[in-house]
């Protein structure tokens, strides 16, 4: 396959099989997290989380942004790497991060002790700071100093969106929202771990690509709605709750006539269990936007073609492999649209209401942004029109 670059977006890429002999053959791939960055060039080209060794630590600038992480636990953030000299934010590393050596796994720095566990990790749109505590400790907030260089205190909170510690109580976690305060250039996190049960991630993130968070979540028994929660579940959960989901993809483009010979939504699954009855379908619309309640959720207009994804799925923690279903009659239904987005359905379909948890789960943006849902289409573009001028 060939990339055309000049289609890509940020979060999509469009490749032809030219080369393969079908000159009218695309193929699109999509994510709800970025999956792109503009290099010094401002050529388009795949997020490689890869860092680079620098004095004292790492580098990451195959990203949309720019990242320092020093292994004392100092960071420099660029929101966009195109300005990494002019717009940064620099947190250097308090007392809660000092004399502390860290150790690089994969894209993650890990700190552990009796105590608490730190693990500061880089994502293709956010940076995270997780501490999980434990068990009680002798403080409820964490301070950093901020320094900032062409950006406002206004911008800097906008990247702190859905921070929160979440306890390890079953099946459904107590997750309470941090206090955020940025006085005088320090960084205030505030936080209530009474009544929870340990460990507690305490999880403070600072999300680039606002509003993302927003793209994929679940909905309870048709009323509770849920567009920050960690991972979706569709089918009907242990404690008789039906759950269904939604994930949307922006940067959709070449649909418009096309003929859909293969399409496939799947994620990251998270122990899935059970026997659980589902049904995909898309929202029938050109540009979709993500639920705001569950009466929205409820609301939406969907494809007439839906497709079973019915049973247990394996790997019971990784990227789904087995008996991912062609969606391709679903994602035809939108082709005469246009779409600049498509929104997936995933519906309940029946599944038997029981003791166990009979249900399809996989880990949302708000979990992990690399192991948010993904979405893939091979098509055929629509034949140009030939216009005969007889005289």
């Amino acid at each position: 396959m060939r990339a055309l670059k000049d289609l890509w977006t940020p979060t999509s890429r469009v490749y032809d099989r030219a080369d393969e002999g079908y000159p009218q053959r695309r193929v699109l791939d999509c994510g709800i997290a970025w999956q792109n960055y503009r290099d010094d060039a401002q050529v388009w080209q795949a997020i490689d989380l890869t860092p680079e060794v620098v004095a004292g630590g790492f580098r990451v600038r195959k990203v949309p942004y720019d990242l320092t992480l020093l292994s004392t636990g100092a960071r420099r953030i660029a929101p966009d790497r195109a300005f990494a000299a002019s717009r940064f934010i620099n947190l250097p590393a308090n007392k809660f991060l000092a004399n502390k050596t860290f150790t690089r796994i994969g894209n993650e720095l890990r700190w552990s002790s009796n105590a608490y566990n730190i693990v500061l990790r880089w994502e293709n749109s956010r940076v995270k700071f997780d501490v999980v505590v434990k068990r009680s400790i002798p403080f409820d907030s964490i301070s950093f100093d901020v320094d900032k260089t062409g950006i406002t205190d206004a911008t800097l909170v906008s990247f702190l969106t859905n921070l929160k510690a979440i306890d390890s109580s079953t099946p459904e976690p107590i997750v309470r929202p941090l206090s955020v305060s940025l006085v005088a250039g320090v960084l205030t996190l505030g936080f209530d771990l009474t009544g929870m049960k340990f460990p507690v991630t305490i999880d403070p993130t600072l999300d680039l690509q606002v509003g993302a968070s927003a793209d994929d979540g679940e909905v309870l028994n048709g009323t509770g709605f849920r567009d920050t929660v960690t991972s979706m579940r569709i089918g009907n959960t242990s404690d008789q709750w039906k759950t269904e989901g939604w994930a949307r993809f922006t940067g959709v483009s070449g649909l418009s006539g096309a003929t859909v010979t293969a399409a496939s939504y799947w994620g990251w699954t998270w122990y899935s269990g059970g026997s659980p009855l589902t049904k995909i379908y898309a929202e029938k619309a050109a540009a979709p936007a993500a639920p705001t309640s569950a009466a929205d959720f409820n609301g939406k207009t969907k494809t007439t073609a839906g497709v079973d994804w019915d049973g247990t799925l394996t790997p019971a923690d990784g990227w789904v492999t087995s008996s991912i279903p062609d969606i391709s009659s679903v994602i035809q239904e939108l082709a005469v649209l246009n779409p600049s987005a498509i929104q997936i359905l995933h519906l309940d379909d029946g599944t038997s209401v029981s003791a166990n948890d009979d249900i399809i789960r996989f880990l949302t943006y708000d979990s992990n942004a690399t192991k948010a849902p993904k979405f893939h289409v091979d098509y055929n573009i629509a034949a140009a029109r030939r216009v005969f001028v007889v005289s």
